[in-house]
């Protein structure tokens, strides 16, 4: 016994699409059992690595809905961190917020505790802005280059480990910061992957576009949200193509970044940028950052989260970016705001040979 969706006779998709379907059986035992399959409209994409969707695995927490993800976020007051522990990735430690609830410490280069961003006026550009950071030096960063063939080896591998199944807890705590109380946005995940967060902001009504050089990546996002989609050619960028959902408001452009421009992909309202700017090659920073600038609206809003580590001690990615370096790429075009430090050292950083690692977010605003 199969049960199946009828599909409308109106719908007409641009090129290949996929949509789920639940295929119902009765087993030998006489129980019914149930799985997702899919259908294809213009023949079956590549298929994904497989992946375990459904309940979360065994010491993991399930990602939260949208309803959740919405009332999880609050406004907290300027000057006032947040002392709960931040949920961390699977694998990782989730001890950082809490050693620094504990000790009052964070972890910082020579034993230095660097200041909380969060007490500091509102878009300070001073020196001592986000604390006393590594210098500006990155060491022998300066010349490290990772080929989009490594990247893309990575995903084929599974060697992701800068995915976060759970979210990214920095969005969560400050998203109404990037939102601003504005509704039906239009938000940018630049080298998005398949980040989780991008079907929160659209099951909350925002209009999400991201982009990635790894097809695999965006169809697994597809695949383990159990999203329909389509695949469509991008006219203005040979081999490029875009996965869009059936809804039309998840966007996802599989192609170097630097493929992309405001005529093709518009501009936007927020950007959510944790993985991006720290994984771009330290010699193409100033391109990425230009081509970022042309995509942002007039009072737009830009989260963005750099790490802090000695980069004498590991090669990257991810790269470190010192305050002084987010100040010259971006400080002519925007108000710059550092809201706060998370020492997010784990056992995998300590196998790197380090022996602190803090995430930074900032906040950029683009005014008129």
């Amino acid at each position: 016994m199969h049960n199946t969706l009828s599909r409308s006779t109106a719908f007409h998709p641009p090129a290949a699409c996929a949509w789920p379907v639940w295929e119902s059986s009765v087993g030998l035992t006489g129980t019914a059992d149930s799985k997702l399959v899919w259908f294809f409209w213009g023949g079956p994409p590549t298929p994904p690595v497989p992946q375990t969707r459904g309940e979360a695995r065994a010491g993991e927490v399930a990602p939260p809905s949208a309803d959740t993800f919405q009332s999880r976020h609050r406004r907290r007051p300027a000057g006032r961190a947040d002392s709960r522990p931040s949920p961390g990735a699977p694998g990782q430690s989730s001890a950082g917020t809490a050693a620094v609830t504990a000790g009052g410490r964070e972890r910082g280069p020579e034993g230095e505790s660097p200041r909380s961003c969060l007490s500091l006026g509102p878009m300070d550009r001073s020196a001592g802005a986000c604390g006393a950071l590594e210098g500006s030096s990155i060491g022998s960063q300066k010349d490290r280059v990772v080929t989009e063939e490594e990247w893309l080896q990575k995903w084929q591998t599974g060697n992701i480990g800068f995915h976060k199944e759970q979210g990214h807890p920095l969005l969560q705590q400050y998203l109404d910061v990037l939102l601003n109380g504005r509704s039906g946005l239009r938000v940018f995940f630049p080298l998005c992957g398949k980040a989780v967060e991008m079907k929160w902001l659209a099951d909350m009504g925002h209009s999400v576009v991201g982009v990635e050089v790894s097809e695999q990546a965006l169809k697994e996002f597809f695949v383990e949200h159990s999203l329909p989609y389509c695949e469509e050619p991008v006219p203005e960028i040979p081999g490029a193509k875009k996965l869009q959902s059936v809804s039309a408001n998840i966007s996802l452009y599989c192609c170097s970044i630097y493929d992309l421009s405001s005529s093709v992909v518009g501009k936007f309202d927020g950007v959510w940028d944790r993985g991006a700017l720290v994984a771009v090659n330290p010699c193409d920073r100033q391109r990425y950052v230009s081509l970022m600038i042309t995509l942002m609206q007039k009072n737009s809003s830009y989260l963005l989260v750099t790490v802090s580590y000695d980069p004498n001690k590991h090669k990257g990615p991810p790269f470190y970016v010192p305050e002084s370096e987010i100040k010259s790429l971006f400080g002519n075009h925007c108000e710059i705001k550092c809201l706060e430090k998370v020492d997010d050292f784990s056992d995998k950083h300590r196998k790197w040979g380090l022996d602190y690692f803090l995430e930074v977010l900032y906040i950029l605003k683009f005014v008129a």
